[in-house]
């Protein structure tokens, strides 16, 4: 009788050992499994960082090109006027020589200092 509960004492201790050893295995498997988890999660998180980031250089280049555009198109149109307003003068300066002898005298009397 003392021996037979020996030996059910023993498998129950064998039981628990096998069960704890489970246990401990079933935890490393957890652990392996939460940082694969946490690894996927950051990846996705820096993905879509960067796409994000992506997409808004693209919108930012997209905006400003479009104000170099209206820059430069305000800058030929100011240059287009200046010209235009420079040949209009000196049309009306060909056109009229009473006035083309007075800015010339003008000019003379200018850089003379007189």
């Amino acid at each position: 009788e003392n021996l037979r509960e020996q030996w059910l004492e023993e498998i129950r201790y064998l039981r628990k050992q096998k069960i704890e050893s489970q246990n401990a295995a079933n935890q490393l498997v957890i652990q392996a499994l939460k940082r694969q988890a946490l690894i996927a999660t950051a990846t996705a998180r820096y993905q879509a960082k960067a796409q994000a980031e992506r997409q808004n250089e693209d919108i930012r280049l997209r905006a400003l090109r479009a104000r170099a555009a209206q820059e430069r198109k305000r800058l030929l149109e100011a240059l287009a006027v200046g010209l235009t307003a420079l040949g209009n003068g000196i049309l009306r300066l060909l056109k009229d020589p009473d006035l083309l002898f007075k800015l010339i005298t003008a000019s003379l009397f200018i850089m003379i200092g007189a």
